[in-house]
């Protein structure tokens, strides 16, 4: 059965969010982190993605994002396929603490999929949803960018590194942003 969140126009751009199973933290470590902007600016060099806007939760990410190929389900799927393998590696072979518990979380996860997996990372289903209007655009960048201050990280969005927040308050953040013109969304 189709799900109702689904990429309809593959030249559109989406809001997206990207969940770990079970809402588990995994996005607490700085070198997890990374790899996800990592990953991101690949997709950005070599996929022909395109960012607006982004956060980096402890268990998960949103953007706002298409793909000047149209074709931002393969970029979504090749994206999500490379980092869950990274950081099952990762983890995997590195010194996680919290390793074994994890690696059982994520195996099963792959055994619930009706596609089985060795293991799932992020949850099957994510929440996206074609940005269709100025209004909604600029709804979303501002949920986007203070989702950290929500949660309590920071006081202010530009404060959180692994946000878009930086780079439109002028700072410079991890992951190549396309800005938006925001007195044009208004």
């Amino acid at each position: 059965m189709p799900h109702a969140y689904q990429i309809h126009k593959q030249e559109g751009a989406y809001f997206m969010t990207l969940t770990t199973v079970e809402w588990v933290d995994l996005f607490i470590r700085e070198k997890y982190k990374q790899i996800i902007c990592d990953s991101l600016n690949y997709c950005i060099e070599k996929k022909g993605l395109e960012i607006f806007c982004y956060v980096i939760m402890t268990s998960h990410i949103h953007l706002i994002a298409r793909s000047k190929n149209s074709d931002l389900s393969k970029v979504r799927r090749d994206f999500k396929k490379f980092t869950s393998g990274t950081l099952i590696n990762d983890i995997r072979l590195g010194r996680e603490s919290r390793k074994a518990w994890l690696q059982k979380l994520f195996k099963e996860g792959g055994e619930r999929q009706t596609k089985k997996s060795a293991h799932q990372l992020c949850q099957y289903n994510n929440h996206l949803e074609e940005v269709y209007s100025p209004k909604f655009t600029l709804s979303k960048i501002k949920y986007i960018h203070n989702n950290p201050v929500e949660e309590g990280i920071v006081e202010f969005p530009e404060q959180y590194c692994y946000s878009s927040a930086r780079d439109y308050s002028g700072l410079k953040g991890p992951v190549y942003v396309s800005m938006l013109n925001l007195h044009n969304l208004y």
